[in-house]
């Protein structure tokens, strides 16, 4: 196995990262260097880098837009991608398939991987400040990154061949509609991603767990009909529910279940996994690949990944103000007391994009979930993942699909009640087991506590936190209504 798997390098010249890679000129003076295993597609002048996959029923396939004339309308593309057009770059919704950028001698290359642009000459140093797992922002923010003289593209941001960024719209607006018409929307695109997805004839992996995101998405392969092949990671003080539920989910919808175990750590497929990420990922995934954990899934054709779908669940919103706060400055700060980063720098920065480019119609601490916690987290999640040869695909990285979620009542997806009756829709035999259930009274009275102590510190007085409670117990039964 070697590093850089399925990855990119776009500059003015060509670089046979290894001796199997392919090259094509892809704008004039632009040459795409790439893993043979990288999806890549030409046609139009446009090239789609990654897998794409299309949600709205009736228009063709990313792959054959590219060659229409019209620009390619992508927002109701899922998957994970990359689309070069018209001498720019622009990553999908979420930024699930990230690129970053440096200059050498006033040349620009791109590259999906950092470790890649780190060695081209002049070689640039390793992260200069390392990462812990589930310590603040575990995660390097962009539009910087771990290393000093690389930066990464926003979302919501398009890089031109010359090096300039421009703004882009980050979601689709959308038009008013009651709330089960969204969901019959939100729906639809689900159904059709799957179908399409099917279409290509390979196995689908589908990896597993007692949460809400995995079990839409298998809610939503039982009501297609597309066979999937759910399997879980066990690894060391895993909550009971992950480990009790996914066979008796599989087993209600028809499905098969797999669990696989971990084998002896191997200290060379660390060092190789953090060669490839160059550090940028310290995320479980991490020791899975050590372990071995990811080979038996490498089999399927695709994995089908749930990562996005919380992008609507209100994360955010309990420990930082509704308004954006008045500077760039103040909302670093914010940021920076419930997420800390030893890269503040580039928080910094971030927020003075923000402070640029914020929309009316899009709260602040979403496009913090997703600019942040998908695409500088997740993504290097699936830099990772792409080593160990899992091609992960996100069903919900749909620019569309996340604005209707994002559309949705606020108290409703915060209490993830749309995943619930998406699945009651999709699945109902799917939606009558519990999600995450603690294993003892005990824990469920310690994740109680942690939830109130939690919602207390965030509501700054006992007064605002018992008012917020009645309100929180108020919508709770209403949102229950409404599917």
């Amino acid at each position: 196995m070697r590093a850089h798997r399925r990855q990119f390098l776009a500059g003015p010249r060509s670089v046979a990262v290894h001796e199997d890679w392919l090259s094509r000129e892809i704008a004039p003076g632009v040459i795409l260097s790439s893993c043979p295993s990288l999806p890549v597609e030409h046609a139009g002048g446009r090239t789609l880098v990654g897998i794409a996959v299309e949600t709205e029923p009736g228009r063709p396939e990313p792959a054959a837009a590219l060659a229409r004339p019209d620009t390619p309308a992508s927002d109701s593309w899922a998957g994970r991608w990359i689309l070069v057009g018209d001498g720019r770059v622009q990553l999908d919704a979420a930024g699930t398939l990230g690129c970053y950028y440096r200059e050498v001698e006033s040349e620009l290359w791109l590259s999906s991987s950092p470790a890649l642009l780190r060695s081209l000459e002049p070689e640039l140093g390793p992260p200069a400040v390392a990462l812990l797992h589930e310590a603040g922002m575990d995660w390097y923010p962009p539009p910087g990154s771990g290393i000093d003289g690389i930066a990464r593209l926003l979302p919501s941001q398009t890089i031109g061949f010359d090096g300039s960024i421009h703004p882009r719209r980050l979601l689709p607006a959308v038009e008013p509609a009651s709330y089960d018409e969204r969901l019959e929307a939100l729906e639809g695109r689900l159904r059709t991603a799957l179908l399409r997805l099917a279409a290509g004839g390979g196995p689908i992996a589908l990896p597993l767990s007692g949460g809400r995101d995995s079990r839409l998405v298998l809610a939503a392969a039982t009501a297609t009909g597309v066979p999937v092949e759910p399997y879980t990671l066990v690894y060391p003080a895993m909550p009971r529910g992950d480990v009790d539920l996914p066979p008796r989910l599989c087993a209600a919808a028809g499905y098969g279940h797999r669990l696989i175990r971990p084998e002896p750590l191997d200290p060379g497929r660390l060092e190789l996994f953090d060669r490839h990420t160059a550090r940028h990922c310290i995320d479980i995934d991490r020791e899975f690949f050590a372990r071995r954990q990811l080979d038996p899934v490498t089999a399927a054709a695709l994995d089908l990944g749930g990562g996005v779908f919380e992008a609507g669940r209100c994360y955010y919103h309990g420990g930082l103000p509704e308004d954006l706060p008045d500077t760039p400055a103040d909302t670093a700060a914010a940021v920076q007391a419930i997420l800390p980063t030893g890269r503040p720098a580039a928080l910094e920065s971030w927020a003075r994009w923000l402070h640029e480019t914020q929309r009316a119609d899009l709260d602040w601490r979403d496009r913090l979930y997703l600019e942040q916690r998908v695409a500088g987290w997740l993504s290097a999640v699936s830099l990772g993942l792409d080593l160990a040869g899992v091609e992960r695909v996100h069903v919900a990285s749909c620019g569309a699909y996340l604005a209707e979620t994002l559309a949705l009542p606020v108290d409703v997806r915060r209490l993830g009640y749309h995943h619930d009756h998406l699945i009651g829709r999709l699945a109902p035999e799917l939606a009558r087991f519990p999600f995450n259930p603690p294993a003892s009274l005990r824990e469920r009275i310690a994740r109680r506590t942690r939830h109130e102590l939690a919602e207390l510190r965030a509501a700054g007085g006992v007064g605002r936190y018992a008012s917020g409670r009645v309100r929180r117990i108020r919508t709770r039964r209403a949102a229950r209504r409404l599917g």
